[in-house]
């Protein structure tokens, strides 16, 4: 299966420039959400729109396809926040992949995209595997943690939370939470990204 989880430089002239570094991950410290900084929902859908028909070039299938409603991931330093808004790709009503925005104008526009299926599509056997391991007793809610590529997981209620463990999606194994997160991140580099494309899409509109 093709996978293309690719971390998004947006080109001055072109959104087909892509660096082939995967993912993003960062220090708690160094993202910190603010209202200058943070994504709308309606931002955050109009940034996956435009780059899944633009990413057509790359996965064919997408053609003709619509998005889903995201799915919110939170900040793995602060849950009371989103950090990402998760897409599933969806043609003929079916999966046919998914695409990863961040909530914070201070990480690249896109985080990953891929044909595969969206991480929030293994919930379901998460859940299965918290039952399994005794930290589900009601009908806990999931609460998706993300702090870097491939690293969403999500949590089943107050004893995970307290044990600072989390379900890793899709994998289904048990992972401990980290408390430091690392990578170099360029703010300066991604708000010129966010520029770029924000300009990109209010062109696409006018066209």
């Amino acid at each position: 299966m093709k996978k293309l989880k690719l971390f998004l430089v947006l080109a001055l002239v072109t959104v087909a420039c892509i660096s082939p570094v995967t993912g993003c991950q960062f220090f708690s410290d160094k993202v910190v959400l603010t209202d200058e900084n943070r994504v709308s929902q309606s931002e955050s859908d109009a940034a996956a729109l435009y780059w899944m028909n633009n990413s057509i070039s790359y996965i064919p299938s997408w053609e003709g396809a619509e998005l889903s409603a995201p799915v919110i991931y939170r900040y793995v330093a602060d849950a009371t926040q989103a950090i990402a808004y998760e897409y599933t790709v969806l043609k003929n009503g079916e999966s046919a992949g998914h695409i990863i925005v961040p909530a914070c104008k201070d990480l690249q526009p896109v985080l990953e995209f891929s044909d595969g299926n969206a991480p929030s599509s293994y919930m379901e056997s998460a859940r299965q595997h918290a039952v399994e391991k005794g930290y589900i007793t009601d009908n806990e809610e999931p609460l998706i943690l993300y702090w870097g590529a491939t690293t969403y997981s999500v949590q089943f209620g107050n004893e995970m939370e307290k044990n600072r463990v989390a379900i890793h999606l899709p994998t289904g194994m048990l992972e401990n939470i980290p408390r430091q997160m690392y990578t170099q991140i360029d703010k300066t580099e991604a708000r010129a990204s966010w520029d770029n494309l924000e300009q990109l899409i209010a062109s696409n509109m006018i066209d």
